[in-house]
């Protein structure tokens, strides 16, 4: 299936992109598609107090920034899949109201 998306989108997605790695460093990771498009983007984050890291996965659907907010996975083999899923679910209620155009990476991150 061939991307076809808003060129506003994909300009926003390579902001978001460079801001999160100004922020963060190398925690921040970009994975592209076939056409060069950021597809997903990987925070790894260092728990503060626990001294373990978490993976967290945003799932950038075709509609991303502007109709549609990203799909979140949290991976963590300390954490068990329950408690995972149920952190992934509450993120994605956050981010529902960006929808309309928000940056909700940038958001997610810093209201978690």
């Amino acid at each position: 299936m061939e991307w076809k998306m808003k060129p506003s989108d994909l300009e926003r997605r390579e902001e978001e992109l460079e801001a999160l790695q100004a922020i963060f460093g190398e925690d921040v990771h970009g994975v592209r598609g076939e056409s060069g498009e950021i597809k997903t983007v990987r925070v790894s984050r260092k728990v503060p107090d626990l001294d373990r890291s978490i993976l967290i996965v945003f799932d950038l659907g075709q509609g991303y920034p502007s109709e549609e907010p990203p799909r979140v996975v949290v991976n963590s083999t300390w954490i068990n899949a329950d408690v995972r899923a149920r952190i992934s679910s509450e993120a994605l209620a956050e981010l529902e109201p960006s929808a309309g155009g928000g940056l909700a990476i940038l958001q997610a991150i810093y209201q978690g």
